[in-house]
């Protein structure tokens, strides 16, 4: 075991007051919630959204996100445990003992958008493209605080590595220094949210509609490209019982880029000053 290597072994729980516990990594999911929510108070103050429907737009991005999530890691991962029994039916609904994937809050979410846009963006001159192009700023940053959740929960790190920032998962009873593949991808999604806001905050009445979800999408697809080849540094993957959700992250990405690139000529017509 390398001298240089990081002993891991943060309780994953903040604290606990008799059978309620909060976790690092609920409270960073909320966390991302609620810098989303004053990042599109200023999206909407800079472009003269009607600021009366973030709140309807709030509790869309969070019912969208749990249940989303709380499907696709039902579907994708144990759908043998939560559709082969009623007990294991009824524990679908109980959210509070774990169970997420983010790639299933990504599916609900993207038609979330879709009846947001349809139901409030007439009134307010945005569609579905304008509200995913916002969307996405706030999404890089919130997905920075999951990652670093799942680093507290000492879950989906890679395989052994003798460099200097390796972590040893004590909780997870290893005992040599892992590739912490969640500061990897927290990093990751932490740089492109800084590139995407600094966008938009010099750039956006040059650049055209569709030009975030564009780059947040060829981003999503290199990452899926190269899953296959970094899978293997993620020894403690949680392993789907199928690649559908590869092909689906694969043809949503795609979806998206032909999104973006489906409006030539069209610059953000809003007013910005």
């Amino acid at each position: 075991m390398s001298i240089l290597a990081i002993n891991w072994n943060v309780d994953p729980e903040l604290f606990r007051i008799g059978s309620f516990a909060v976790r690092w990594y609920g409270l960073l999911f909320v966390s991302g919630f609620v810098l989303g929510y004053w990042m599109f108070t200023k999206f909407f103050e800079r472009e003269n959204v009607d600021k009366g429907i973030l709140d309807p737009l709030l509790y869309t991005l969070l019912l969208g996100t749990l249940v989303g999530a709380r499907l696709g890691h039902c579907i994708f991962y144990q759908p043998d445990y939560y559709f082969g029994s009623w007990d294991g039916f009824l524990e679908i609904f109980q959210v509070w003992k774990g169970g997420l994937a983010s790639h299933g809050g990504t599916i609900v979410l993207f038609f979330c958008m879709m009846w947001f846009a349809r139901k409030y963006g007439p009134k307010n001159n945005f569609d579905f493209v304008w509200i995913l192009d916002h969307l996405c700023i706030a999404v890089a940053f919130a997905a920075t605080f999951i990652r670093l959740g799942n680093l507290f929960n000492s879950e989906i790190y890679g395989d052994v590595t003798s460099l200097p920032w390796g972590f040893v998962f004590e909780r997870r009873g290893e005992v040599e220094p892992k590739h912490p593949t969640q500061l990897y991808e927290a990093l990751s999604y932490f740089l492109l949210g800084l590139f995407l806001l600094w966008l938009y905050v010099k750039k956006l009445d040059k650049v055209y509609r569709g030009t975030f979800i564009g780059i947040s999408s060829l981003c999503a697809s290199e990452c899926v490209s190269s899953s296959n080849s970094s899978r293997s540094l993620r020894s403690n993957s949680r392993k789907p019982c199928c690649s559908i959700w590869v092909r689906y992250s694969a043809f949503l990405s795609s979806f998206l880029e032909l999104v973006s690139l489906s409006m030539p000529g069209r610059r953000n017509s809003r007013h910005v000053p």
